[in-house]
């Protein structure tokens, strides 16, 4: 792609302001520069976003996803993450009706581009399951971590800490809507994932406990 192509596509965008760091480097960019850009941006992000910090987050994601567009398209696995980290920035300051719309149109890219199968498809289903339980569509909401979990399982195996924490979410959901008697199996499988995962997961093996310590005492256990 000629400089003078992608000096044309920066100005229809209307992000040649803003698009960069300093923007005027962004006319002598090459292709593969900005996909390299794009993959920094799509990690700082994320961290940013982690830290709590979700107006900057957005700022970025946001750019991430005009110069995915430019350089990849938007039929691809990564303007799928993009749209996602989007929607977790919305997710994360409670905008949760256009977390929904980003995260149903990630997935929709994921199905087309991955497959029904793909692991990635899975975290789509657990992304919308957190909006539905946010709004109490708990029948919703159940039937996507359903989704996800036979997804994950296939995908990943059945002792996965994926599986553990998608298994969690639904047992929690569970209790939440007081089916005690469906949450404690669910709740106890994942315990036992999570409990031999490596230390990274250690926040939702806590998480997991708590979900079940909640179970048992509704139940009078203890």
């Amino acid at each position: 792609m000629t400089n003078r192509i992608l000096r044309a596509l920066f100005i229809v965008c209307g992000c040649i302001v803003g698009a960069l760091a300093h923007p005027s480097e962004a006319l002598t960019q090459s292709h593969e520069e900005l996909e390299r850009q794009a993959d920094q941006l799509y990690l700082r992000s994320r961290q940013l976003r982690l830290e709590g910090n979700a107006r900057e987050a957005q700022r970025l994601a946001e750019r991430l996803i005009e110069i995915e567009k430019i350089t990849r398209g938007q039929n691809t696995a990564s303007y799928a993450a993009a749209i996602e980290e989007l929607g977790l920035v919305f997710d994360a300051v409670g905008n949760h009706a256009r977390a929904e719309q980003l995260h149903t149109e990630a997935l929709e890219v994921r199905e087309r581009v991955l497959g029904r199968e793909h692991e990635h498809v899975g975290y789509s289903y657990h992304n919308l399951a957190a909006v539905y339980k946010t709004w109490r569509q708990y029948a919703k909401s159940d039937e996507m971590r359903k989704r996800a979990l036979a997804i994950l399982q296939k995908a990943q195996g059945p002792n996965a800490p994926e599986v553990g924490t998608t298994l969690n979410s639904l047992g929690g959901s569970y209790n939440d809507q007081g089916r005690y008697a469906d949450a404690e199996p669910i709740l106890r499988r994942s315990i036992a994932i999570l409990e031999n995962a490596p230390e990274k997961w250690d926040r939702n093996y806590a998480s997991a406990l708590v979900n079940m310590a909640s179970v048992f005492k509704a139940q009078g256990k203890f």
